[in-house]
């Protein structure tokens, strides 16, 4: 009965060894398939290694980008500046220009006219005829009126029975010319001009008297 016993536990000594041989077997294998798989955390490792560095260039690349696109805006701008400053020296100049040769047109087309007085003043006396001489003059006076309402310049209306309006007549004179030239022009001294909307110069009138009551308030 000993015997038999001594022989079952030989028996399972000797199935444990064989099994934790088996497992210690098992687990080499494993460890060798790890090593030449290089390892779970190893492998891990390595493809985040490579993922970084192929982000690298597309940063890199970026950047130059980046880079890139900020130098052409910069010229851009500078051009910019440059076409700005070019621009306000080029109206400065034409400015200067207009305000020196502002009157040259209107100086060019009064030169006919000269022409003409010119010729007037070279008529020999011998030969002058008092009423040509006149007709002559009233044409030019014509032609220069013309010339003057071709350019906005209009004379303002101061024949006699015209309404006295200070804004646009100077009294010269106030004349007791009777009731019906109360307060209106009598005589036109010097004819006075607008150019559109504003005032060159007040006609300069002789002017009735107001009535006595007007008269205080005109004068003050």
């Amino acid at each position: 009965m000993a015997q038999k016993r001594a022989k079952s536990r030989s028996r399972r000594r000797s199935g444990a060894r064989a099994k934790s041989a088996d497992d210690d077997g098992a687990q080499q294998s494993k460890q060798a398939q790890e090593v030449e798989a290089g390892g779970p955390d190893e492998s891990q490792q390595e493809a985040a290694e490579e993922s970084a560095e192929a982000e690298v260039p597309s940063l890199e690349q970026q950047l130059a980008d980046a880079r890139k696109a900020l130098e052409e805006t910069e010229k851009k701008y500078l051009y910019s500046v440059a076409d700005l400053h070019n621009y306000k020296r080029r109206m400065q100049r034409e400015l200067a220009d207009r305000m020196q040769f502002a009157n040259e047109e209107l100086l060019r087309d009064l030169l006919p006219l000269l022409d003409n007085f010119r010729l007037a003043v070279r008529t020999s006396p011998e030969d002058a005829d008092a009423e040509v001489v006149l007709a002559g003059v009233r044409i030019m006076l014509q032609q220069f009126e013309e010339l003057l309402s071709s350019y906005g310049v209009q004379s303002i209306a101061a024949e006699p029975g015209t309404d006295f309006d200070p804004s646009v007549h100077e009294a010269v004179e106030r004349l007791d010319a009777g009731p019906d030239l109360q307060g209106k022009v009598v005589e036109e001294v010097t004819r006075g001009y607008k150019f559109r909307d504003r005032l060159l110069r007040a006609a300069r009138v002789r002017a009735g008297s107001l009535p006595a009551e007007d008269e205080d308030v005109d004068k003050g």
